[in-house]
């Protein structure tokens, strides 16, 4: 390896043969002035032979000491009129940084004469660089071919043909850039360009933020542009100032092409006037439909250009400067959202892309049955997104809106059924289908005493609808209840999707007039997405529901109950429910957050508790359930783990519930083990008289573990429902003391009420009721052995102790002139 020292510069001589195969590898400032010093400096190899290799850069270069090199003359360019560089330099994606080429002559640039054969590619320049005519900073004058290279900062300055990246470009330019601002600019008298100050052939896909200035024929991206020369899909945004034919893209055209490029009127301070290309403004030239109409390559696989919001002010770049890029709407084949080749990174996006919505001939769709992600979403101007009836959107970021987007939800039931619903977006209700007709209704839910549904058609008397609900609007967070007079309508609302942080505040005015109980709110889903009420804050109401009327409920329509307290407790977009908040929380704002958001709920869905116990009521073609579930924490009396009974709206539905011990009507009891032997009183709704069946449709193994036992104390039966359906005749009303359902019960055969004992296991103990008319218990084993035997106390409700072993076991009575046996089995 030769180092040559000459006025206090080394040249060194880099490893490599200098061959494609094995080219030079520049590692250092004293490499790179190897391939540039004279004969006299390096004479072997020389110019000729060094301007004729392969480079291959390795790392940034940091060449700030040129500055002082040569009395000020700076790093010598490579290349010269008489002698080109025809050999490639690839720079490997680096920086030279701060590199002065201050000759002051002719074909000034790092480059100063690239010849034909020539490339310089894949290469970051931070130049200052004066000279006379043909000045660049990569090249003053290329033949060759320059392409995947930027020039940013530094100075350009000289006096004709002086351009960014090159002075004159007499072959190909392609995926450039140049940002010379702040302070530097490229500067001349006569074709001075951002990216050339004259082209005579090919540019294309390259763009330019630079402050360009001169005199004659001065433009963003070509100063002159001559008869063979061809501009195509490039942009500027950079500021121009001339005399003569200064224009924001080219300065002059001399029956050159200039097609499918933009500058920017606004930032380059030139309006109407350039040599072609077409004038548009900021917020369009950073839309991705203004570059997708003219057909620019947004796509990975066409490896040139990207967008991202984060990135480049807004504006395209080029996909080699490795920022992330955003998610661009192609609609290649489809309107799908979920088919990866409509996407310009051939890949469905995810909750960490960035999402741009072009306006493009295929809108963009989110299916009925598609859930959609994404981080950041932008809907360009005259671009649209759908999401349908049934179809979700998360977004992790924000949303920006130019365009249209369209949110749907079919109201599906028949002519007149209700529905709670809600908006997904802020809009007005009148200018989005919703509007009641006359035989219409739209309801917004005043929980004040004496609790008032107040109509939107209601402007007049107080209280109005714009008084309750705030507004004319859908309010992020408020729920309706509406219907309309047609079969299934299908509804949609037009605006900008809500998202963050949603606040109702909460009412409860601490009593009704009426039977109801005080604290009832109706909220809405306020997002184009499910949402899980398991993940959301109930703390301020009093208990995990969110309740739900369903027009179209298996047996009749009528309220579901959405159990928060369980995993996977969805509430779908559009969709309202009520909730009960505590006397306490009046005037607490609850806040529907990000975080619950989830993908998975239906509209109208039942997410109701499906564990435990399930006891149907049926009449004619109706029918009504009640669940009955077991939770340690739970408690007989009504606590947070049970649902409230809400009645249907039609009449014509029997409506069934338990009761806790403190005669709260439920429609989910939940019950602590410790007390699961207790009865459970059973009420019912009946809408006439006539004939009513019970059935177990789910069992328990733990409640049921020997069967489950029906109670009818007006006939003074007792039934094993578990085994097959109770029928009964019933008058129309409320009936609430008549059933008793017997959970846990160990041993018991069907009996009228004087020969009933009850037997259950509770706490270690076996419960006798009924056992009174006797006066000994004795347990057996199979065997016939002895285990236990105590004297009854002829009290209504007795314990004896549970054995320690497991197993069937025989449980006899003796009374006066009687004995009963009863078999146990004990796990």
């Amino acid at each position: 390896m030769l180092s040559t020292a000459a006025y206090t510069q080394t040249a060194t001589q880099p490893l490599g043969s200098g061959t494609v195969q094995f080219p030079y590898l520049i590692n250092s400032l004293e490499n790179l002035y190897w391939i540039a010093a004279s004969d006299i400096v390096v004479p072997d190899p020389p110019q000729s032979g060094r301007w004729a290799a392969h480079y291959l850069q390795i790392t940034f270069i940091d060449a700030s000491t040129t500055y002082t090199w040569f009395s000020g003359a700076g790093f010598p360019p490579i290349g010269s009129q008489f002698i080109q560089f025809t050999g490639s330099y690839d720079g490997n994606g680096n920086l030279i940084s701060s590199i002065h080429v201050n000759s002051g002559t002719n074909y000034a640039g790092l480059f100063g004469f690239i010849g034909g054969a020539g490339s310089v590619y894949n290469l970051q320049l931070s130049p200052t660089v004066h000279g006379n005519d043909w000045v660049g900073g990569i090249a003053g004058l290329s033949e060759g071919t320059i392409s995947n290279c930027a020039v940013m900062g530094g100075d350009i300055t000289g006096n004709e043909y002086v351009g960014g990246l090159a002075g004159q470009n007499e072959n190909s330019i392609s995926k450039c850039y140049t940002d010379i601002t702040g302070g530097g600019s490229v500067y001349g008298v006569s074709n001075i360009g951002g990216i050339a100050g004259l082209n005579n052939s090919s540019l294309n896909n390259s763009y330019s933020h630079s402050t360009v200035t001169g005199q004659f024929n001065v433009g963003g991206i070509a100063g002159y542009n001559n008869g063979m020369g061809n501009i195509s899909k490039c942009f500027n945004t950079g500021t121009v100032s001339g005399n003569t034919n200064p224009g924001g893209l080219v300065g002059f055209n001399n029956f050159g092409m200039v097609s499918s490029s933009f500058w920017n009127i606004i930032t380059s301070t030139q309006g109407s006037s350039s040599g072609g290309g077409t004038g548009s403004y900021t917020g369009l030239m950073q839309e991705a439909g203004t570059y997708l109409a003219e057909s620019w390559d947004f796509t990975l696989s066409g490896a040139t250009w990207a967008m991202n919001d984060s990135y480049n002010n807004g504006y395209p770049y080029l996909r080699w400067q490795g920022m992330v890029s955003a998610h661009i709407w192609l609609g290649i084949s489809s309107t799908d959202w979920s088919t990866a080749g409509n996407w310009s990174e051939g890949t469905i996006p995810d909750a960490t892309k960035y999402v741009v919505v072009a306006p493009v001939v295929n809108h963009l769709d989110i299916g009925s049955d598609a859930t959609a992600d994404c981080n950041n979403l932008i809907v360009e101007t005259d671009a649209s997104l759908t999401i349908e009836s049934g179809g979700s959107l998360i977004t992790a970021g924000d949303i920006t809106n130019n365009g249209t987007i369209t949110m749907q939800q079919t109201l599906t039931g028949a002519v007149q059924a209700w529905h709670m619903v809600s908006g997904p977006a802020v809009a007005d209700i009148s200018d989005n289908g919703w509007n009641p007709g006359d035989n219409d209704d739209f309801y917004v839910w005043k929980e004040t005493d004496p609790g008032t549904w107040v109509n939107y058609k209601n402007t007049t008397t107080s209280p109005t609808f714009s008084e309750v609900n705030g507004s004319d609007n859908f309010v992020a967070g408020n729920g309706y209840m509406v219907a309309y007079n047609s079969l299934s309508p299908a509804k949609s609302i037009v605006g900008t999707p809500n998202t963050g942080d949603v606040a109702f505040t909460l009412k409860n005015s601490g009593s009704k007039s009426w039977t109801y109980t005080s604290g009832w709110n109706l909220l809405g889903n306020p997002y184009p997405s499910s949402i899980d009420w398991n993940d959301a804050d109930r703390s301020l109401f009093v208990d995990n529901y969110a309740y739900i009327y369903d027009p179209n409920k298996d047996g009749g329509e009528g309220y579901i109950s959405v159990d928060g307290g369980s995993a996977s407790a969805y509430i779908a977009p559009f969709q309202g429910f009520m909730v009960v908040a505590a006397i306490a929380s009046n005037n607490q704002n609850f806040t529907f957050t990000n975080a619950i958001r989830d993908h998975g709920g239906i509209f109208l869905k039942d997410q109701s508790a499906t564990e435990g116990l399930i006891v149907r009521l049926s009449h004619k073609n109706w029918y009504n359930e009640a669940t009955i579930r077991l939770r340690d924490e739970s408690e007989h009396t009504r606590d947070r783990q049970d649902a409230l009974k809400l009645f249907s709206f039609n009449s014509a539905v029997p409506q069934l519930y338990s009761q806790s011990s403190d005669m709260v009507s439920l429609a989910v009891n939940s019950i602590p083990l410790a007390q699961a032997g207790e009865p459970l009183a059973l009420g019912m709704l009946l809408p006439e008289e006539g004939l009513f069946t019970l059935t177990l449709q789910q069992t328990d193994e733990i409640l049921a573990v020997n069967g489950l036992y029906l109670e009818d104390r007006l006939m003074g039966t007792f039934h094993k429902l578990s085994d097959q359906p109770y029928q009964f005749t019933a008058e129309q009303g409320s009936i609430d003391e008549r059933f008793r359902l017997h959970c846990g019960v160990v041993g018991v055969e069907e009996t009228t009420p004087n020969q009933l004992i009850l037997i259950w296991l509770q706490n270690n103990q076996i419960y006798l009721k009924g056992a009174e008319n006797y006066y000994e218990a004795g347990l057996f084993d199979l065997q016939g052995r002895l285990l236990q035997r105590i004297t009854l106390t002829g009290d209504n409700l007795q314990s004896i102790k549970e054995p320690q072993q497991t197993g069937l076991f025989i449980l006899m009575l003796l009374g006066d002139g009687k004995a009963v046996s009863k078999k146990l089995f004990i796990k």
